[in-house]
């Protein structure tokens, strides 16, 4: 995970004046989790949780790459796809495998 995440995920919910327990009861996620992500401890993580973590925090799932190496066309794309349904970005993402096949 990257260093900024973590970061601006503490400080978000720092700035809420929430603890970790709080939180991990307000999005639904545990909050050993939620301490492991603080931290940087964690490698991987189930979108849904972390978009339970972000509605949670009132950010938008770019929120956490900004300042990082991720460019400003595809935080357009995760904000674009999270506006829409599961069933479509489970198309979406096929379409993608798809083009990026044929490339």
């Amino acid at each position: 995970m990257l260093p900024n995440f973590s970061k601006i995920i503490r400080q978000a919910r720092k700035n809420m004046n929430l603890t970790i327990e709080e939180l991990a009861e307000k999005s639904d996620v545990s909050d050993g989790l939620i301490s492991l992500i603080e931290r940087n401890k964690i490698k991987d993580i189930k979108v849904s949780n972390l978009l339970k973590i972000t509605k949670a925090l009132n950010l938008n799932v770019s929120d956490l790459f900004r300042d990082s190496e991720i460019d400003n066309q595809t935080l357009e794309v995760l904000d674009k796809l999270r506006s829409i349904s599961k069933n479509k970005r489970e198309k979406v993402l096929k379409l993608v495998n798809d083009l990026i096949d044929i490339i």
